[in-house]
This record gives structure tokens, C-alpha cells and sequence, in this order.
């Protein structure tokens, strides 16, 4: 079912091995806090615990780990201790919990039974953490294993070694994982063995599509057959897999580094940021009409088969490096105490009694503020998520976080302002290195002044899984603004990896993200990965995604896999001498201003195809002969295809409107395309109206209702859209 050698995926990345983790005593269960104090445990951590909901055990040395498991209720947490739990059988995990160790260095699991997977998860909302999994007996077992069809499932700072034969470190059959700063090592050199290092399949039996997602993690596969790195392999041709790896590094030393494979459909796909590759036979492979795309990477051999879509653009050393390096948001927050904060404290009170290196666990609830958080030193805020730990500010001209400090991390909350008056969710000042904004949303309302959702004042940057909305009645409004001013004294890069912008702004100009440099001495660069960008304000400069600068070529942007939907400009690269670079990306309006260079790749070149139209009633004329085809362009990526057709004419004819027009590709159906955009120009008397995909003729033809166009005017008719094909 499984192990076929020329379909797996192998990809490695040296990750570090987190230590010291966790919050907790042996039966202290959960622990009072007096209000509007800070308080600390002994323990340090490295992750944040779910404080909404569940008990907190501790499961000493000798107790059985299933027998805790069995007598925890679901939303429970499972604190295990440092030093090595020999366990015989599964450890079965049938409802949702958390269990957590003390690090990889400090509590281990060794099975010491063939054939038995140390965790067999039957339950979604579990996770995994701060622990090192050990096994070298006998063959066919799996570090974690999870059934069919589960959802949130997460695993972090795990490191796991197998060293039999047929033994998977994390096996995950049709379910929705994610899995952050792990080490995953399985080899073995029995003849005829097969071992992989994470393996991600399905079969007849699953009834979800699934999607894995990976952060700096490490995975090596190996047997004497067969063995790789990452897997992913799809026997069902109802469901998609879909693998996406975030600065991971991939080896094996019998198979490939990276592949993406079905039996039968084009319904497995790898998307990789970033990291390294190295594979014994390919540092990547894809089969069939499979997917795997490639942004960044480091082939170790430059070897590759099948089709790998690779974009070709040159990484700069400020986010991806040759050797063992990868992202620089690897911030070390290990070690320092962890402080819990009611919601009736006062944040910066606490961020000053910490030390550098502390943690805050924020509460559920709404913090009220009337001044910046300053945040002076290196600290990680932590909320319960968003929605449900709330900064909100109103009084004007204030920044929710001020960040002076480097290797500070803000996550999981929300922060609402409707102050106005030049104000800013998160503040990042000069020079600064290490910041990292996680699962943070910024939600701005309508009120005078220039509003930032997140400005970095020429410092490093890292956003994850972020959402910012801002909103001014009468200025200015970024989203997301990556700026270097006179002062700063560092080449600045703002990567954002899965972020929404969406800015909406009353008289100047309104950016869902922003690049802009005004200091010649140094660049400034941002990275927008699965993205999108909105700006709707109406106004003169409105572009979902912009770069500019004062005089010189030192600011630049690149966008993967993105969506932008601008007003005015979907992309703009404002000043000559700039560059935006898009790849695999979406253009809403397909409206772009190129003053600088905006180079789209080679992968992402538009075709052309002569549509045919028909009207209504009569024909705008163009000269003494009929409108009656024109041309349009189209491209295709990832099984949509875009299109945009641009028709003019000296004589509106009475023409009561377009009727259908010509596709250069059929439409699949016609459930779930929204409608195209349409604009009239010139005529006024024209006013717009509906366009449609249908695809309920042969042709596959674009459903029209439109004005009529005026007798002796001249006019002019664009429709944009797309849809799956």
C-alpha cells in the first residue's frame, strides 16, 4: 500500500532540540492567582499552554502513561516528568488533550516491544510536546501514529529515533497535522527494509482531503530498500493531500529528497519555502501530474525528476543561507520563567518585572489600555488566542506594542484600536533582530490620522498567521508597512508567511501591504508567502501590495502563492529602479502599475486566444466593420485559469450589450466562481453590469448582462475573472 521507493518524499532540516519546557508540579492540578498580580512557576517552558479550560497533571516516573491518559477528561494536560518512562505497548490516545514533557533532552519515552507505535492518536485536538521518543526493537512500529480523518492534531519540539526496520517516525493517515521544530530519525540497514521519516498517505477508507504543515523540522528516512525524508502518498482519488514545509531540511541516503505521488490523479501536492534538500537517487522527485513547488530551496546535488515547478528566484542570505542555517526567526526562547497575567493586570508592569528571557502568559479576557506596551527587553507575550485574549485601545496616537528590544515574540491575541490620530497595533523600532508576530490579529476601526496595523522601522521582521485591518476616515492606512528611514542602520526584511492585509484609507492611499525605503545607505525587503492583500479605500494610490522608496533601487518585494485585490492596483511597483517580484499569484483585477520592474517569472507567462463574442442586439462597430472577436489574454496555474479580454469600439450601435464570449479553456462547472469583474469606459451612459462563467454550454462561454451602448459613442468594454478548469 505504502513504501514505493521512486514516490516518496525526502526532505530533512536540522532543527534544534528545545529543552526545558514545561509548567507544573506533581499534583498541583490547577493554581489560584491573585488578581492583578504576577506570579511564576519553576519550571521554564518553551510552548504556551491552553490556561482557558482542563486540569494539569503530572504523571511521575513510575505511573503508566495510558492509565493517566484513560482517567484525564478531554481539554486535560499531562505533565510528564524528566527522566525515561519504558513503556511495552501503544500508548493510545482516544480523546483530546495535551501531553507534555520537560524536553527533548530531559524526559524520554523508549519502547521496548517490536512492532508497537509509542503513540497511536484515535482523537482530534491533541498535541504532543517537549519530549524524545526512543525504539530499536524489532520493525513495523511508528513513533506517532494517528487514525483516519482527524483534525488538529499538533506535535512540537519532538525528537524522535527508530532505528528497527519498517518503523516510520510519524505516520498520518488522512489527517490535518501540524508539526513545528521537530527532529525525526529513522534508518536501518536490514535487507529489504523500508523506513521514512514522516509519511503522509490515505486510501479508500478516508473520507477528508488533509493537509500537513511543517516548521523547521528535520526528517530522515532510510532502510536497505527504501526510505525518505517526507512522504506523501495519495490512493484516493475523492481526496487531496496537501504537504507544505516552512525552512525544513530534508535527507535520505537511499531514496530522494522531496516527491510528490498518487496512484492514479493529480491529487497529492508539496508546496516547499525555503530549506534544503538531499536525496541518495534526487534531491526532489514528482510523479504523474502530481505537484510540487518549490520557492527557495537548496537542492544539495541540483538533482531533480519529474516536473518541479521552481520559481528561480535568487533567496538573499537575510533569510535563507548555504550550510546548516535556515530562517533567522530561530529565536532561542528556552530557559527564563513563565509569569501568568489576569486580565485586570497591567501588561507593561509585567514585561518590566520580567527578565530577559521570561514568558507571559496572557489571559482569556479583554486588557484595557490607554498608553503603548513598551517592550524593552527580550520577552514572549502569549495570549489564549485570538478572539479571546483582547488588547484594546482608544485613546489616540498610541501604539498597542512598542517594540524597542530585539528577539521579542508577540502571540495568539487580538488587538482592537479605534483612537486615531497616527496610531499603531505593533511598533517595531530601529535595528531590531528576532521578532517574531504569531496567530495576532489587529483590527483597526475608522478614525481620523494615518493607522499602521504593523510598522517595522527597519528592523527583521517575521509574521505568521497574522490578520490586520486598518482603517482611517481621512489619511493614510498600511496593513502591513515595512519602512526604512534615515536612521536605520541594517539591511531590513519583513517576512510574512499565511498573513491577510487589508487597508482602507479616506484621502491619501491605502496599502494592504507596504515596502518603502528612504534611506539610501540600506535596503529593505519584504516576503509575502500564501498571502493576501486588499485595499478598497477608492482612493487615488490604493494597491494591495506597493513598493517605493525616496531616490534609489533599495527597496524590493517578492510574493508567493498570494492574492491581491487592490483599487487602483492590484501590484505597484512605484519608482523606477524598484523590484516586485510575484510568483504563483492571484491578481484579483489584474491591475498593475510597473514604474519599477514587477517581473512575474517564467512560470507565470500569459497566453493569448482570440475570443469570440456575441450581442444582443446590433454590434458596436470598430471602423466599418463588426466587433465580433477580439483578443484576450489568459494563464493557468494550479488548475485555475485567468483570464481578462479588453474590447473597444467607435460606435455603440444601440448594441443592447454582450452576450457570451468565447473561453480559451472549458470551465470544469459552475459552482464556485465568483463574479468577473467588469468595467465600461468612455460611454457614459454605460453602467456596469453582471458577468458570469457558465459552463452549461459546449463551449464554455461567459454569460453577459450588460447596458446599452450608445448610438454614434465611443466605448470600451473589459471583463476579468477566473475559474477552475
Amino acid at each position: 500500500m505504502k513504501k514505493i521507493l521512486c514516490v516518496i518524499v525526502a526532505i530533512l532540516f536540522l532543527a534544534s532540540t528545545c529543552e526545558a519546557s514545561f509548567i507544573g508540579r506533581g499534583g498541583i492540578g490547577k493554581k489560584a492567582f491573585e488578581s492583578g498580580k504576577l506570579n511564576s512557576y519553576d519550571l521554564n517552558v518553551t510552548h504556551e499552554l491552553d490556561w482557558s479550560g482542563g486540569n494539569v497533571i503530572y504523571v511521575p516516573l513510575s505511573g503508566d502513561i495510558e492509565t493517566y491518559v484513560n482517567n484525564a477528561s478531554a481539554g486535560d494536560t499531562l505533565i510528564l516528568a524528566s527522566g525515561t518512562y519504558t513503556i511495552t505497548d501503544d500508548i493510545d490516545i482516544d480523546k483530546s488533550i495535551n501531553i507534555v514533557g520537560q524536553g527533548v533532552e530531559a524526559t524520554t519515552i523508549n519502547c521496548a516491544t517490536s512492532s508497537k507505535n509509542v503513540f497511536d492518536i484515535a482523537a482530534s485536538d491533541v498535541r504532543i510536546a517537549d519530549l524524545y521518543i526512543f525504539k530499536n526493537t524489532g520493525g513495523g512500529g511508528t513513533g506517532i501514529n494517528t487514525s483516519r480523518d482527524l483534525d488538529d492534531i499538533y506535535i512540537e519540539n519532538v525528537k524522535i529515533q527508530l532505528s528497527a526496520s519498517n518503523d516510520d517516525c510519524i505516520n498520518i493517515y488522512s489527517s490535518n497535522v501540524t508539526i513545528r521544530d521537530c527532529h525525526c530519525f529513522s534508518g536501518s540497514s536490514v535487507i529489504g527494509t523500508q523506513n521514512y521519516g514522516i509519511y503522509f498517505y490515505n486510501d479508500s477508507s478516508s473520507t477528508q482531503s488533509a493537509t500537513v504543515t511543517c516548521y523547521n523540522t528535520y526528517s530522515f528516512g532510510r532502510g536497505l530498500t527504501g526510505g525518505n525524508g517526507f512522504t506523501v502518498y495519495n490512493n484516493n482519488d475523492a481526496n487531496t493531500l496537501t504537504m507544505t514545509l516552512y525552512d525544513c531540511y530534508g535527507e535520505s541516503t537511499i531514496g530522494a529528497g522531496a516527491s510528490s505521488t498518487s496512484v492514479t490523479t493529480n491529487n497529492s501536492t508539496i508546496n516547499i519555502y525555503g530549506g534544503k534538500y538531499n536525496g541518495l537517487t534526487y534531491d526532489l522527485i514528482q510523479t504523474g501530474t502530481n505537484t510540487l513547488n518549490v520557492y527557495g530551496a537548496t537542492l544539495e546535488d541540483g538533482t531533480t525528476s519529474g516536473t518541479i515547478t521552481y520559481d528561480g528566484q535568487v533567496v538573499t542570505e537575510d533569510l535563507y543561507v548555504d550550510d546548516d542555517t535556515v530562517l533567522n526567526d530561530d529565536v532561542e526562547w528556552r530557559g527564563g520563567n513563565v509569569w501568568y497575567l489576569t486580565a485586570d493586570g497591567n501588561i507593561e508592569t509585567a514585561i518590566s518585572s520580567a527578565a530577559a528571557g521570561d514568558t507571559i502568559i496572557l489571559a482569556a479576557g479583554t486588557y484595557t489600555i490607554t498608553d503603548d506596551i513598551d517592550v524593552g527587553k527580550k520577552v514572549s507575550v502569549i495570549g489564549q488566542g485570538q478572539g479571546i485574549t483582547i488588547i484594546d485601545c482608544s485613546t489616540a496616537a498610541k501604539n498597542a506594542f512598542d517594540l524597542a528590544a530585539s528577539d521579542v515574540r508577540i502571540s495568539n491575541l487580538s488587538i482592537t484600536m479605534d483612537g486615531g490620530s497616527v496610531d499603531t497595533g505593533i511598533n517595531v523600532q530601529t535595528d531590531l533582530t528576532g521578532i517574531v508576530i504569531e496567530n495576532v490579529d489587529v483590527t483597526m476601526s475608522s478614525a481620523a490620522g494615518a493607522r499602521y496595523g504593523i510598522l517595522s522601522r527597519g528592523s527583521d521582521v517575521v509574521l505568521r498567521d497574522c490578520k490586520f485591518i486598518a482603517t482611517s476616515s481621512d489619511d493614510m492606512a498600511y496593513a502591513f508597512y515595512a519602512y526604512n528611514g534615515s536612521g536605520t542602520g541594517i539591511n531590513s526584511t519583513m517576512d510574512c508567511f499565511e498573513c491577510y492585509g487589508e487597508a482602507t484609507g479616506g484621502a491619501t492611499q491605502a496599502n494592504g501591504f507596504n515596502v518603502y525605503n528612504a534611506n539610501d545607505a540600506n535596503t529593505v525587503h519584504m516576503n509575502l508567502y500564501n498571502c493576501t492583500g486588499v485595499a478598497n479605500s477608492g482612493t487615488a494610490s490604493d494597491a494591495a501590495f506597493q513598493v517605493g522608496s525616496v531616490t534609489t533601487s533599495n527597496a524590493s518585494g517578492s510574493a508567493y502563492n498570494c492574492t491581491f485585490d487592490g483599487a487602483d492596483y492590484d501590484v505597484n511597483c512605484a519608482v523606477a529602479g524598484n523590484t516586485l517580484y510575484v510568483s504563483g499569484s492571484t491578481l484579483v483585477n489584474t491591475k498593475i502599475n510597473a514604474t519599477g520592474t514587477v517581473d512575474f517569472g517564467t512560470n507565470d507567462a500569459w497566453s493569448t486566444w482570440t475570443s469570440t463574442l456575441t450581442w444582443n442586439t446590433a454590434n458596436p462597430e470598430s471602423g466599418a466593420a463588426d466587433v465580433l472577436s477580439t483578443t484576450g489574454r489568459y494563464k493557468v496555474a494550479n488548475g485555475i485559469c485567468y483570464f481578462s479580454i479588453y474590447i473597444t469600439w467607435d460606435d455603440g450601435e444601440n448594441s443592447t450589450g454582450l452576450a457570451t464570449a468565447t473561453l480559451p479553456i472549458t470551465p470544469k462547472d459552475t459552482n464556485t466562481y465568483p463574479p468577473c469583474s467588469v468595467s465600461y469606459y468612455v460611454d457614459p451612459n454605460n453602467t456596469v453590469g453582471m458577468v458570469l462563467v457558465d459552463a452549461t454550454t459546449p463551449a464554455g462561454l461567459i454569460g453577459a448582462v450588460a447596458p446599452t451602448f450608445t448610438d454614434g459613442n465611443v466605448g470600451g468594454l473589459r471583463i476579468s475573472g477566473f475559474y477552475e478548469i
